[in-house]
């Protein structure tokens, strides 16, 4: 059995190549293009391509937590790809109340993506009181 080492525990490349780490760029990328104005071409299949990925994320995510835990992970993943509330139905089954704090950490990790990819288009606005492109 495999067991998932902390973040503390971990080197500089196993936190930025983890799953919560790709989620943040994955989120990050998605709002990026979307913050630039949605262009065409190489950007747009960029996003779709982390859209694509965040789900993949999420069910390595849980999948190895999963695993961590000791339960059969058969098929796991991909199950919580093609239906992402089965993510949330097994950390509330596993956990109990406990799967509330994976949960808000991903809650954290979409809203802190978000918030680094409009971070530089805010700045902008509030040097030159109208948002850049506009």
């Amino acid at each position: 059995m495999q067991v998932t080492k902390s973040f503390s525990e971990r080197g500089v490349a196993g936190v930025l190549l983890s799953p919560p780490a790709a989620i943040f760029y994955c989120y990050f990328a998605v709002e990026l293009h979307r913050a630039s104005g949605s262009p065409a071409g190489g950007p747009a299949l960029a996003a779709f391509a982390a859209a694509v990925l965040v789900r993949a994320s999420v069910a390595s995510w849980i999948a190895d937590d999963a695993q961590a835990r000791g339960a059969a992970t058969y098929d796991l993943a991909s199950f919580v790809f093609f239906l992402p509330l089965l993510g949330l139905f097994y950390l509330f089954r596993r956990r109990g109340g406990g799967g509330a704090a994976p949960l808000v950490g991903y809650i954290v990790l979409v809203l802190a993506g978000m918030a680094c990819a409009w971070l530089p288009y805010l700045i902008a606005f509030l040097l030159t009181g109208k948002f850049p492109g506009i």
